[in-house]
């Protein structure tokens, strides 16, 4: 059985998965994408998953922050079936991500079956931005890289510095 057909049993993946963690995976290889790249695009793309996301979902309740927050990224995730297994901890201004990277159905490396040197992942950014368009707010990175590689885990963290 080859990589590919083990992961798609593994991480449940569908043809869309395929599709994005192949075309990024060789894009990366080729020389093409890089995280300066997806620091580009990104923002444009968060503008219109957080339309969707407005629109599927209504307007967020701002009353309790951790709540919506934790709620808006359940929903990108849900929405994208972007994960297997991951955990959101929100405290106060904190949040907190771990996504077990195994289980990622749009890793470049782990579906796209891409050799690439770096970290090439675009979730970091994509819930940071789309939260600032969804509940209005200023969220600066509070580790050293936008993702921290511990094991299996990717592991990302925000701080919500404004209102």
């Amino acid at each position: 059985m080859s990589d590919l057909v083990y992961e798609i049993d593994r991480r449940n993946l569908k043809a869309c998965h395929i599709l994005f963690a192949a075309m990024l995976g060789d894009l990366a290889e080729r020389g093409f994408l890089n995280q300066g790249v997806l620091n580009i695009l990104i923002p444009k793309i968060a503008d219109k998953l957080a339309i969707y996301i407005k629109h599927k979902y209504g307007e967020v309740e701002s009353s309790n922050l951790e709540s919506s927050v934790k709620n808006i990224i359940e929903r990108i995730i849900n929405e994208l079936d972007a994960f297997i297994d991951y955990k959101i901890h929100v405290k106060d201004s904190k949040i907190t991500l771990i996504l077990d990277g195994t289980t990622c159905k749009f890793c470049p490396r782990g579906v796209g079956g891409a050799q690439l040197p770096g970290i090439l992942c675009l979730f970091p950014q994509l819930f940071k931005e789309t939260l600032t368009r969804i509940i209005d707010v200023k969220i600066r990175y509070t580790l050293p890289e936008k993702l921290l590689k511990k094991s299996q885990y990717c592991i990302t963290q925000f701080e919500i510095v404004s209102q």
